[in-house]
């Protein structure tokens, strides 16, 4: 990834976001009283759908402009296959997820943590071709789903290409963004791999983050916010072996599984430090 481009475009990426998202907590519902906020955030709005209709070059152009970064070459990590439709780039199945982490294993965590860097990734992406083409539709892809309208098709891109931490905070990478998500999810179950005693594959750990994009989603918000003491690696591969033993027991997890787990951890760790605690005495 070229650094200048990513340091370049980061002091434009939260700024251009706010300036295509109605928000409500500071502009109240859309009516004729505000009209003067509302309105030019519709154009920006239609602006981007347009691009996005027109097809790769045009909403590459759309990108790079709204970023500022003229014609630079990005240097994203190859993309392992030709081309995504739609459904495998909004959900990848597990074995697409393994291949793209498998493919990108020379991204480090500090940059996939970052929306920037994944938005930046998706504007060369776009430009390959890699979700529209083939007959798919691009705006399928990257903003298509429930809660039709300008809004909602915005906010999904959004979140579709890197997420929204204005709103949604540290999460919305791990999250709301699918190729950042599926990134996450291998590299968490390759560490949870590697703990001695976890007793598990890099495969098998994946399986259970992959089940539910809830629990998936719980197990990364309370380690970046609520529960951080989960995120030692020892800790995070006793919760990721008993949610394997809740699957196999239940044949699906819940958000509730993930908070369960992590609370008992967090008491035990009150008392004494996670890190030296005897394998045995966590999974205990």
């Amino acid at each position: 990834m070229n650094s200048q481009l990513l340091n370049a475009a980061g002091t434009k990426f939260s700024q251009w976001q706010r300036s295509i998202v109605f928000d409500q907590g500071r502009h109240g519902k859309p009516n004729r009283q505000n009209r003067t906020v509302w309105e030019p955030i519709r154009e920006r709005q239609d602006e981007l759908q347009s691009a996005i209709k027109a097809g790769n070059a045009s909403l590459g152009a759309y990108l790079r402009k709204a970023l500022h970064i003229g014609r630079e070459k990005i240097g994203a990590p190859g993309f392992p296959r030709d081309q995504l439709t739609p459904d495998e780039f909004r959900i990848p199945p597990v074995e697409l997820e393994h291949e793209l982490w498998t493919a990108w294993t020379g991204v480090r965590p500090r940059l996939a943590s970052r929306p920037v860097f994944w938005l930046l990734c998706h504007v060369e992406w776009i430009e390959q071709g890699r979700f529209g083409r083939a007959g798919h539709r691009l705006e399928d892809a990257l903003a298509g789903g429930q809660g039709r309208g300008l809004e909602a098709e915005t906010r999904n891109f959004l979140r579709r290409t890197g997420g929204i931490p204005h709103e949604r905070g540290k999460i919305s990478v791990f999250s709301d963004c699918p190729l950042a998500r599926a990134w996450w999810r291998v590299h968490v179950a390759e560490q949870v791999a590697r703990v001695p005693g976890a007793d598990m594959s890099t495969q098998e750990a994946h399986a259970v983050l992959h089940a539910n994009r809830q629990a998936w989603e719980t197990l990364a918000m309370l380690g970046v916010k609520r529960v951080t003491i989960i995120s030692q690696p020892t800790a995070r591969a006793v919760v990721v072996r008993r949610l394997k033993s809740i699957l196999r027991e239940n044949g699906r997890l819940h958000r509730q599984d993930v908070q369960e787990v992590a609370t008992d951890l967090a008491r035990l760790g009150l008392r004494q430090s996670l890190e030296y605690t005897p394998w045995e005495r966590l999974v205990a």
